[in-house]
C-alpha cells in the first residue's frame, strides 16, 4: 500500500559515502583548477545544517513548504512543514535505516530508501547523490558531466539521469565555506519530477571552521 506522504519532502532524504570520480567534462568556459579545488574543499564537509524553502512538481501534483535539515556524516535529521504547519514530516536515521514520521502520526522505517519508497510511492530518487548536489558538487562515487564557471562554481551537473541546475550563489553572505560559495537557489529534475530549493541559511561545523548566517533576501 502506498503512503499518502507529501512528495515534496522525501526527495530530500539523503545518505551516501565518498568514493572516486569517474568522469568530468565541461561544455562552457570554466577554470578546471578552481573546479577541482571546490570539490576538494566541499567533499569532506560532512557536518552541516540547512534551513530554507522547497517546492516540488511531480506529474500533475505539487507541494511547497519550509525545511530544516541537519547532516552529520551518514546521519540525518530532516523536518518539513507545509503552509500553516500542514503536511509535516520528520525523517531521521543513517545509512542503515531511516525512520519516517508524518504529521498524522504514521511511522515507518526504510532500510533501502530507493527501493522501499518506490514500493510505497511508485517512484524514487538517488538519495546518496543529493547529499553532494545540495552543496554544489557531484557525487564522487559515479560518473557525471558538469558545466562550471571561471570561479569553479557549477552551472549544471548531470548525473544518474538527473540534471541539477544552480540558479544563484551568494558571495556577499556567510553562505560560504573557506571562501567557496554555496548555492542559494537550485533545481533538481528528471522526467516529470522537479525539485526547487532556496537555501536561506547554511551552517558548517566539525570538518571546517564554523560558519553560518541568514542569507539576505
Amino acid at each position: 500500500m502506498r503512503s499518502s506522504l507529501p512528495l515534496a519532502v522525501l526527495p530530500l532524504v539523503l545518505v551516501g559515502f565518498a568514493g572516486c570520480s569517474t568522469m568530468t567534462t565541461t561544455h562552457a568556459p570554466g577554470d578546471p583548477a578552481a573546479w577541482d579545488a571546490r570539490r576538494a574543499t566541499l567533499t569532506p564537509q560532512s557536518v552541516w545544517q540547512l534551513e530554507g524553502r522547497v517546492a516540488i512538481a511531480a506529474g500533475d501534483e505539487g507541494w511547497s513548504g519550509t525545511l530544516a535539515w541537519v547532516q552529520s556524516g551518514a546521519a540525518l535529521d530532516f523536518r518539513f512543514k507545509g503552509p500553516l504547519g500542514v503536511g509535516g514530516l520528520h525523517i531521521h536515521g543513517d545509512a542503515a535505516a531511516l525512520t519516517v514520521t508524518t504529521s498524522k502520526g504514521e511511522t515507518f522505517t526504510v532500510v533501502d530508501p530507493e527501493r522501499d519508497l518506490d514500493v510505497r510511492l511508485g517512484w524514487s530518487v538517488p538519495f546518496g547523490s543529493m547529499r553532494y548536489w545540495m552543496v554544489g558538487i557531484p557525487d564522487p562515487a559515479s560518473a557525471f558531466e558538469a558545466d562550471y564557471d571561471t570561479a569553479g562554481r557549477p552551472r549544471e551537473i548531470r548525473q544518474q539521469g538527473w540534471t541539477v541546475r544552480y540558479d544563484e550563489y551568494r558571495r556577499d553572505s556567510p553562505q560560504a565555506v573557506d571562501s567557496v560559495d554555496l548555492p542559494r537557489r537550485l533545481t533538481i529534475e528528471r522526467d516529470d519530477v522537479r525539485i526547487k530549493v532556496v537555501a536561506e541559511r547554511w551552517t558548517f561545523t566539525a570538518s571546517g571552521p564554523p560558519t553560518g548566517g541568514t542569507v539576505p533576501r
